[in-house]
């Protein structure tokens, strides 16, 4: 792979973990409402990721892609609030998929996320072996496949913004 491509391909996956961090964060319930907790969403964040990865054929091993898991603060929001809520991101990569499988299989999780009643809200390069898939759920957490520069797909999901412990701080 030239330098180009990789600079393009790591731009590609940059943009959907920015996309994914930043529009994880946006939820629909106000700040100073309830919320899951960390530990209910990473639950969420892992059922989402594991129910897909054995879907798939051929049949990944999911390996953890630790550059892109974390559990974090939420960006900056205009409610002011968001430095006490956080966000958790969990992140694969497909292994043992050869890369003339990555279009079939970008399609399958483009059916399986649909199937599961997710809203896939982008797609590019389906037909090659550089596909991306962005899809989220009701609840508001987002998920992706993406290309590595090093041309592995990655799977993620991030949740919403949540309060750690499921209730905002009191007011002073």
């Amino acid at each position: 792979m030239t330098p180009h491509k990789k600079q393009s391909a790591a731009l590609a996956l940059a943009t959907a973990v920015t996309t994914l961090t930043l529009a994880g964060c946006s939820g629909k319930d106000p700040a100073s409402q309830p919320s899951i907790t960390r530990q209910q969403a990473l639950t969420h964040v892992y059922q989402i990721l594991q129910s897909t990865g054995p879907l798939i054929t051929p049949r990944p091993r999911l390996e953890p892609n630790k550059l892109l898991s974390e559990n974090g603060a939420c960006p900056d929001e205009p409610d002011g609030m968001s430095d006490a809520r956080v966000q958790v991101s969990r992140s694969y990569f497909l292994q043992g998929v050869p890369k003339q499988a990555h279009s079939s299989i970008a399609k399958q999780i483009q059916h399986i996320w649909k199937a599961k009643g997710y809203r896939i809200y982008g797609t590019s390069h389906l037909d090659t072996a550089n596909p991306q898939v962005f899809a989220d759920t009701t609840d508001g957490f987002l998920m992706a496949l993406s290309t590595e520069g090093n041309g592995q797909l990655n799977i993620g999901a991030t949740s919403p913004c949540v309060w750690p412990n499921g209730t905002p701080p009191p007011q002073h």
